[in-house]
């Protein structure tokens, strides 16, 4: 991912969105569940869509990831609102 797009405001308002996530529903588990969810929010932060390039790159799971992606942090980001 190039420096530029990790620096947008919009990465920043989602990293801090993962952040809030992580601290909601990661805080009262142990500290190997703590560190499997920080690896899993962090995956799902570097495959969420960056655009659409993904496109050009071809591949149906190219294509497909991030926007599963997209799926599992809106319900992630939901769950954690409610």
């Amino acid at each position: 991912m190039p420096l530029r797009s990790l620096l947008s405001p919009v990465a920043g308002i989602l990293a801090l969105l993962h952040l809030y996530i992580g601290a909601r529903l990661l805080l009262p588990f142990g500290p190997l569940a703590l560190t499997a969810g920080a690896i899993a929010l962090a995956a799902c932060f570097w495959f969420l869509p960056k655009g659409w390039e993904s496109r050009k790159q071809g591949g149906r799971w190219v294509v497909l990831l991030p926007w599963i992606t997209m799926g599992f942090f809106s319900w992630l980001l939901v769950l954690t609102v409610m």
